[in-house]
């Protein structure tokens, strides 16, 4: 094959390509390298102009493969790395380099190389990496084995997760190594370990992505070829984890090595290519060459293309026609058909030109099997989750829907609970104070009616005592009078638990005092009473039930609180009187206290505090067992406006 047509060639078939003079640093780039580059044709370029194009963040690497090159420690070398465009756009290439020729030194004399615009599937491998969690639940249908590994800081190794397809690849159950990924070391083949270890310690160092074909010796299968391509990244611990997958291609390896043997030295650019390379006669449709890349796609050896025309490899004859005829020179998406009759999804790159009077198109071929299964993945696993979706959001909706219906039906019983409960508390406290109306209005008749007659009634006896009785008839006055007196003390004594007259008589101060007296003469509680001497007029009903309320809290310090003393504090504040009675005792809780409506012998705290709102004061306690009380009650004076208002 001619120089001129070796360079047509690549000029169609390859992103771009490049021959260094290493001696004289002097580099040539093809037309398509150069509008790869952004750079004009007739730039010139030498090492160290090219390395101001590399990406910061890949240039050691690549800098590092450089100077194993000038050394001459490297014969040939693939990487990924990224190129910053003339225009300042960045793009990812893929370059494969080797040495041509070498000086009795063995330093080299002339490198070649292509490079590929990889920047499309670097852009799906980012896809597909955020894609991960989805494409896990369809690991099961994927070839091979779906990985994470992960370099702990302190260099143990783990899995997290691993597809079931990890059986098939080394017999070895996922949970096996999902703490310690020690198993899958010792499959290694011994004399590949140490190079796939090297090769991951330098990915982790370099968070390039780690690819790596190698073998494994598997337990009553024998020894496999493997290829492992994941992508690294750091996690905030300063750990290393890899995402990516395993497949078997001890197949391919078996071809590779067999057509290795039979490549020719002029080929090396051609094969360094990884797409399927075609050289078509388009006079007689037939191959003409084709590439290694082209046998392993097809299944054909290279001796079996070259009697074939291109149409044999096409799922869709007609319509390759008819594109090679247009002469279209990219074809996004196609079918092809392997040796073995597999149907499978092609890119096609390619040109058209003459020499010496032949019209050859040349075609690069590229299996986008696995993008389109992604592609296929991605929108099945989309589509599944949009509907888990939905229907997740239809039956939350309808669960929200009938709460709100039982919430709202709720908060209308308890509203109705609530009012009920008011009106029986309203109702409560009006029959209360009813009551207390009652007992002051039976209080006054027992004074003023019922008292009034048995005094005047003990005045007429008494002036029997004086008249001309006989013994017998004296004896009887004397009973009657005794009866007089304890009926008119009794009374006495009724009227003041139900109204004391000094309350009406001297007010609210005086009423207290003498209630002092009598707890002290009948329970023993000794009850200090303090008061401010202010003025303090309250409104009749207001004092009487001051005094009821006095006397209930003063009971329950006798009855309840295990003390002997007490005391009532009474004072004025602007237009309103506060009362405040203290004890000493074992003390309570005062929720408890308050919320307990059973009466005993009084109205109870509840009743204290419903008819101290009533009354539009208030009502507080303070208290804890074992530490005594202090309840305290505030309510409203008469003033001169309620004076005028009442006018």
């Amino acid at each position: 094959m001619s120089s001129e047509l070796c360079k047509q060639i690549l000029d169609r078939v390859i992103d771009g390509y490049w021959n260094w003079d290493v001696a004289a640093d002097k580099a040539f780039l093809s037309r398509r390298y150069c509008e790869l580059l952004g750079c004009p044709p007739e730039e010139t370029f030498n090492s160290s102009i090219f390395l101001t194009l590399i990406h910061p963040a890949d240039l050691p690497g690549m800098t590092a493969i450089l100077r194993e090159y000038l050394e001459g420690s490297r014969e040939s070398s693939t990487a990924e790395f990224r190129i910053i465009r003339r225009d300042g756009s960045v793009i990812w290439v893929q370059e494969q380099a080797s040495v041509v020729d070498r000086d009795a030194a063995g330093k080299p004399l002339t490198m070649v190389g292509c490079v590929s615009d990889i920047t499309e599937r670097k852009l799906a491998e980012q896809d597909l990496k955020t894609s991960h969690e989805l494409l896990r639940n369809l690991s099961a249908q994927v070839p091979g084995a779906l990985f994470q590994t992960r370099l702990s800081p302190d260099g143990h190794f783990s899995t997290p997760y691993a597809s079931r397809g990890v059986m098939d690849i080394y017999d070895i159950r996922p949970e096996e190594i999902a703490e310690d990924a020690s198993l899958v070391f010792e499959r290694f083949h011994p004399e590949d370990r140490d190079g796939i270890v090297a090769s991951i310690m330098e990915s982790a160092r370099t968070l390039q992505p780690w690819k790596y074909e190698y073998r494994a010796i598997v337990p009553g299968k024998g020894t496999k070829w493997l290829q492992g391509l994941s992508q690294p990244m750091r996690e905030e611990d300063g750990s290393i984890l890899w995402h990516g997958f395993i497949t078997d291609i001890t197949a391919k390896k078996v071809m590779e090595m067999a057509l290795k043997v039979s490549e020719e030295r002029y080929r090396r650019l051609f094969e360094v290519e990884s797409d399927a390379i075609f050289l078509v006669n388009l006079t007689t449709g037939r191959f003409i060459d084709s590439n290694r890349a082209a046998s392993e796609i097809y299944g054909y050896s290279r001796e079996e293309l070259l009697g074939m025309v291109y149409t044999d490899v096409s799922a869709e004859p007609d319509i390759s026609r008819s594109v090679v005829e247009s002469g279209k020179t990219h074809v996004p998406l196609r079918w092809h058909r392997r040796k073995d009759g597999t149907v499978f999804p092609v890119e096609i790159s390619g040109g058209y030109f003459d020499i010496q009077g032949d019209h050859i198109h040349v075609a690069a071929i590229r299996d986008i099997s696995e993008r389109i299964k992604a592609e296929q993945f991605r929108e099945e696993a989309l589509e599944q989750l949009e509907r888990q979706v939905e229907e997740r959001t239809a039956s939350l909706t309808a669960a929200n829907e009938q709460l709100s219906r039982e919430i709202e039906e709720r908060k209308q019983s308890e509203m109705e609970l609530l009012d009920y409960q008011r009106r029986l508390e309203e109702l409560g406290l009006e029959i209360s104070i009813t009551e207390e109306q009652v007992r002051c209005g039976i209080a006054s008749e027992l004074h003023d009616q019922v008292g009034q007659c048995l005094m005047l009634g003990k005045i007429k006896v008494d002036s029997l005592a004086d008249s001309d009785l006989s013994p017998e008839q004296q004896a009887t006055v004397k009973t009657l009078e005794r009866l007089l007196e304890k009926t008119i003390h009794d009374i006495r004594s009724l009227t003041f638990q139900l109204r004391p007259p000094i309350l009406v008589q001297a007010g609210l101060e005086a009423a207290v005092r003498w209630l002092a007296d009598e707890f002290k003469e009948q329970h023993g509680l000794l009850v200090e009473f303090i008061d401010d001497r202010q003025p303090k007029p309250l409104a009749d009903e207001l004092r009487t039930y001051l005094f009821q309320a006095v006397r209930e809290l003063l009971l329950n310090v006798a009855k309840h609180a295990g003390s002997n003393r007490a005391s009532v504090t009474m004072g004025r504040t602007n237009d309103t009187i506060t009362i405040r009675v203290e004890d000493t005792g074992s003390g309570f809780d005062p929720a408890t206290a308050i919320m307990r409506r059973q009466r005993s012998g009084g109205f109870g705290l509840f009743n204290v505090q419903q008819r101290t709102q009533y009354f539009g004061g208030s009502f507080t306690i303070e208290a804890s067992p074992g530490c005594g009380c202090k309840a305290t009650i505030i309510a409203p004076l008469v003033t001169a406006a309620d004076h005028k208002t009442t006018s």
